[in-house]
């Protein structure tokens, strides 16, 4: 119930993204993409960051449990209108035994990051 009421919210709010596999065919779904910023005083690349704080290189990947992200191939790419990540690290979030939505870590595609 609680699983299908996340989807709910990632398909009515989120915007249409498309998953680019490695190999294999492109996957049209629902995410939201928005900057990573840092909630805490937390230790990042050792130095301590500011409440808030966005570096502007990582955004935070929240998709529906449909597109398990999580286990596509490293170099997949997520592509919008505006621009084109790679998922850095992607993780399912479980509730009991069932997966309620995907998160991952994107960084801006750059083409010679994958040479």
């Amino acid at each position: 119930m609680f699983s299908s009421c996340v989807s709910g919210l990632i398909n009515k709010f989120g915007r249409t993204v498309t998953i680019i596999p490695g190999e294999g065919e492109e996957i049209l779904t629902k995410a939201f993409i928005q900057p990573l910023r840092y909630k805490d005083s937390s230790n990042m690349g050792g130095k301590c960051m500011n409440v808030g704080y966005s570096s502007g290189r990582n955004y935070l990947y929240i998709g529906d449990k449909s597109t398990r992200l999580d286990l596509l191939p490293f170099d997949t790419k997520i592509a919008t209108p505006d621009e084109t990540y790679v998922a850095k690290r992607a993780q399912a979030v479980y509730l009991g035994e069932s997966v309620v939505y995907v998160w991952a870590i994107l960084q801006v595609f750059v083409e010679d990051e994958l040479l």
